[in-house]
Formats: C-alpha cells, structure tokens, sequence
C-alpha cells in the first residue's frame, strides 16, 4: 500500500505525486493512494492533469522553502544586454 498523501505540506505531496507520475510511465497501470483511512486505485490517469499538479505543488514548496512567489513581473531593462 502507498504512503498517504500529506496535502499539507507541498514539498512531500509533490515528490510523491511525482513517484506516482513515474510510475505510470514505466507502465504500472493502478497505483494506489491513501487518504487516511481511505484507499483509492486509479487505473487510468490523465497525465497532463497530474504534471499540472504536480507543477503547482512545486510551486507552492519553493514559495513557503523562499517565503515569495515563483513568479515576477519583469522590469523593464531587465533583459537588456550590456555594452
């Protein structure tokens, strides 16, 4: 049986959302999950949707491990090469 999933905490929910993603790749096709004392099998699992999430809990750890944002708004000049 699979650790449950801690939602709470970003990092650990993303790392194992990702062991679930690669093992779907390599062709395991039921993964089962724990939500505490429930169990859920999933056979058929849409890809992009669990990359997606995993993305944005990747988003969420590097904002509580930095304490901002994963996204900025450019300044100007910020790409502008120097001479």
């Amino acid at each position: 049986m699979a650790d449950p999933i801690n939602f709470n905490d970003p990092c650990a929910a993303a790392d194992q959302l990702r062991t679930i993603y690669y093992q779907l790749l390599s062709g395991q096709s039921v993964v089962s999950v724990s939500f505490g004392d429930r169990t859920v099998a999933y056979s058929q699992v849409s890809m992009e949707t669990l990359s997606q999430e995993i993305a944005r809990f990747d988003a969420e750890c590097q904002a509580k491990e930095t304490g901002r944002p994963t996204r900025y708004a450019m300044r100007l000049g910020s790409f502008a090469r120097k001479r």
